[in-house]
């Protein structure tokens, strides 16, 4: 089968024995720009497909710890993992050994307390969605390395959501829905960001659908959910709202440049 019919679920073309999502896909998927007309010359086309480009070439680094983390229902958090352990998840993959469990070790040997208070303090005093939070999610870390998750995971929901309907400018009444932009990545060259965003905004869909079983807003703010308060569940929450502040931090300290 040629690349071009290749779909992300089909064995790769390199024999690896993985399917296409889980090892050259990242690489190889077209990068079409709409090219911004301020930034160029009359007669300049009006799309791009930076394909080729370095910049997408780096993105596809862990594009595949990316798919593999959502093939699992979960979310790859980037700016979580070191990359030494990157590089060691992406050589478990290649081995058919990586399980979902190594990603939550890692994020726990990231997310100490002072490196999630410092973010978090840093979101609060330079970023408007944050802005007022500061004592109630400062609370909520203490809380947590306190290992009291029943008292975490309702407040950082409802903190996480006010946040995101601040981003999005959604009224109260109105249905709750990801907010993070998409489609201003590509015009900065920051492809990995435009995945991840769209690979972010799909878990916290997840998150926050109005089901009354599983881990989501619903089940455990309305009661019925009695066996959320998992370390797990808390930290999830707490790289959720590290999630938006990077996103929010890059977003606020690029511009497009094509």
């Amino acid at each position: 089968m040629s690349k071009a019919k290749l779909g992300r679920n089909d064995p790769c073309w390199c024999n690896s024995g993985r399917k296409y999502k889980l090892c050259h896909w990242g690489h190889e998927r077209n990068r079409v720009v709409t090219l911004n007309p301020e930034l160029h010359p009359s007669g300049a086309p009006a799309t791009f497909d930076f394909r080729d480009d370095i910049a997408n070439i780096f993105s596809g680094f862990d594009s595949q710890l990316s798919e593999f983390c959502k093939s699992a229902g979960s979310y790859f958090f980037h700016s979580a993992v070191r990359m030494g352990d990157v590089e060691v998840a992406v050589g478990l993959l290649q081995e058919g050994k990586l399980a979902p469990s190594f990603f939550i070790d890692a994020y726990r040997r990231f997310a100490t307390r002072k490196v999630v208070e410092g973010l978090l303090q840093d979101a609060c005093e330079n970023l408007e969605p944050f802005t007022g939070r500061r004592e109630i999610l400062m609370d909520a870390v203490a809380v947590h390395f306190e290992k009291r998750y029943s008292v975490t995971v309702p407040v950082l929901f409802a903190q996480m959501e006010g946040i995101l309907r601040k981003i999005g400018g959604l009224e109260h009444s109105e249905t709750m829905r990801p907010t993070i932009p998409r489609d201003i990545w590509g015009n900065r060259l920051l492809f990995s960001l435009g995945d991840n965003a769209s690979d972010f905004n799909a878990f916290i869909s997840g998150l926050y659908k109005g089901q009354e079983t599983g881990f989501n807003r619903n089940a455990v703010l309305h009661g019925f959910n009695l066996d959320y308060q998992t370390e797990e569940n808390s930290l999830i929450l707490l790289l959720c709202l590290l999630e938006i502040r990077t996103f929010l931090w890059i977003e606020r300290n690029t511009k497009a440049v094509v």
